[in-house]
């Protein structure tokens, strides 16, 4: 008996093939664009933290603040603040939500119990 073509068998096996590998390659780019912007979030909270301590080093008297309390005092750093300094760009970007983030957000600084400032906010 001479063959010419498949049957139907062999073809719903490569389509199977088929879908089994694009799906793991589905997977794959999924897990790679967040591991990406979970990286640009980390350098965009780095900034922020980087931009205050200099915006701290460049005004002392928010130093004094922190320090003439005590532990838990808190000093809030509008991100505006340090866009006006330059210190940020004006068009900062959360880079999991691809919204602009807020010049009225607040950098919250305290000290820890070991005396170093420490930024907390949310993005």
């Amino acid at each position: 008996m001479n063959k010419k073509g498949f049957t139907l068998i062999e073809i719903m096996v490569i389509i199977a093939i088929v879908a089994l590998v694009s799906t793991g390659g589905t997977i794959m780019f999924t897990q790679t664009i967040r591991e990406l912007n979970q990286k640009k979030l980390n350098e965009t909270v780095e900034q922020i933290e980087y931009a205050t301590d200099v915006y701290f080093n460049k005004y002392p008297y928010l130093m004094e603040e922190l320090y003439k309390g005590y532990t838990g005092d808190t000093v809030c750093t509008r991100i505006y603040k340090l866009q006006n300094e330059e210190l940020l760009d004006k068009n900062l970007i959360n880079p999991i939500t691809d919204e602009r983030i807020s010049g009225t957000l607040c950098v919250y600084s305290t000290l820890d119990e070991n005396g170093n400032i420490v930024h907390e906010f949310n993005l």
